[in-house]
């Protein structure tokens, strides 16, 4: 898979920009007026309904889109024991998220699936990352 047809961006860049540097998935919309549809997958961390990550990205998501009209964010919430092997599925067969947020990603690097941090990111919103998010997101010294 080349790396321009793949859009999955870190935890560090989702958390740290609020879903805000999401663009144009290049696929033309989705049927709902000319919307595009980004397609975001993440993994739950919560023991019960009330502090499931879901709660946390449908506010996220309903702001973005409050702000953003044309576009939606179809969101997936996976338990966090079973994301890798399901978003590793999803990649497999084509059907690769836009924006993933998940623990683990050295393996998407290895794979060369991610974009690097200063592909996506302005040097302004890279200078305002948490330090421990910006370093937890490098490999080999490269941030993605």
């Amino acid at each position: 898979m080349r790396k321009s047809t793949i859009r999955i961006l870190t935890v560090c860049a989702v958390g740290a920009l609020g879903l805000t540097a999401c663009g144009d998935d290049g696929g033309g919309g989705d049927g709902d007026g000319g919307a595009t549809t980004i397609k975001l997958v993440a993994a739950d961390y919560g023991d019960k309904a009330s502090n499931a990550s879901k709660v946390y990205w449908d506010d996220v998501v309903k702001r973005f889109e409050a702000k953003h009209k044309d576009i939606r964010v179809d969101v997936q919430v996976i338990n966090w024991n079973d994301i890798d092997t399901k978003v590793k599925t999803m990649i497999q067969g084509g059907n690769v998220p836009d924006v993933l947020q998940t623990g683990g990603y050295a393996d998407k690097v290895a794979d060369d699936l991610l974009y690097e941090a200063d592909e996506v990111l302005s040097p302004k919103t890279k200078s305002n990352l948490i330090e421990s998010f910006a370093k937890a997101g490098e490999v080999d010294g490269t941030q993605y």
